[in-house]
């Protein structure tokens, strides 16, 4: 394959060397989770606000009014349950990860434990155990739309119980507010399919065109992958926020809760909101500094 680029005007440029090629896309990969790090530290500094906000709470007060919020806004008669985990013993995060990993290592891989299908299941049981041990570790609070219910450690982060509630409903109520729920999944991997392409795909010589579709399609890509980024977040911070709406005026709705108490729910739910539009920045600025940072090092060099 050549490495000579010819552009209309007759201009030739020298691509990047396969060496330099690969050395570009390792220092974007190190751009890309540098920018995804600062992110997930910004945030986690809003989490820890929820859990000092939740401080003093009375536990059982909250746990009643989650109930009644249910009742009330009719989740409960749409099936909607509440597991909580409150006293539930959980291991750290590291060791949780690292007790699963040893018993992934231990076992004999067997040829049809190979079934992309297969894999595809235990990857998300796997993703799903760590969600569920975050939980109880106070860490998470979530809801499942598969199974209609709201899990939470009611001692840790109860207060986050009424914004995990206004998912339930925004399921079982809206048909518009379900279908934005089901393209979440779909959107965080289009944006992280975004930042891959605009991370392998080289940088054009200057006059160079596109040869085909697929080409004309990845440069697109490229050159708005930020933009991109944050258009595929739509649906999960929209449907992030609606749920808080309704949580928040689910809480102001249960009359045995004090004024104070309300106010926290909306601070705590303020702060979950803000770690999802962190991660949408986040993940925007990690597709276009990963970009950047290997078209900087890989750009074809003009030789004629």
């Amino acid at each position: 394959m050549s490495r000579i680029i010819t552009t209309d005007d007759g201009s030739q440029y020298q691509k990047a060397s396969v060496a330099k090629s690969y050395g570009g896309i390792m220092a974007g990969s190190v751009a890309q989770t540098g920018m995804l790090l600062s992110s997930e530290l910004l945030a986690a500094r809003f989490m820890n606000k929820m859990k000092k906000l939740h401080q003093g709470v009375d536990t059982l007060e909250i746990k009643s009014a989650l109930e009644k919020a249910l009742t009330d806004s009719g989740a409960a008669a749409n099936g909607t349950k509440i597991v909580d985990y409150a006293g539930v013993e959980a291991k750290s995060t590291v060791d949780f990860i690292g007790n699963k990993m040893e018993k992934l290592f231990a076992k004999k891989v067997k040829f049809s434990d190979l079934n992309p299908k297969k894999l595809w299941k235990k990857g998300i049981k796997f993703i799903n155990d760590i969600i569920h041990n975050e939980i109880k570790l106070g860490n998470n609070a979530a809801y499942d739309p598969e199974l209609n219910k709201v899990f939470i450690n009611t001692q840790k982060l109860g207060l986050s119980g009424f914004h995990e509630a206004g998912h339930s409903l925004n399921a079982t109520t809206s048909k518009f507010w379900r279908v934005i729920q089901k393209l979440r999944l779909p959107g965080m991997l289009a944006a992280a399919g975004i930042s891959l392409i605009a991370l392998y795909k080289r940088p054009k010589a200057k006059g160079e065109k596109p040869k085909n579709f697929i080409d004309r399609a990845t440069d697109f890509i490229k050159n708005n992958a930020g933009k991109l980024t944050l258009f595929a977040f739509v649906p999960v911070v929209a449907e992030e926020l609606k749920a808080t709406a309704r949580g928040n005026k689910m809480a102001k709705q249960i009359k045995t809760l004090s004024p104070e108490i309300v106010k926290k729910v909306a601070k705590t739910n303020r702060c979950g909101a803000m770690t999802y539009l962190l991660l949408a920045a986040g993940m925007a600025l990690a597709a276009v500094s990963g970009s950047k940072v290997r078209d900087a090092i890989t750009k074809p060099k003009q030789v004629a």
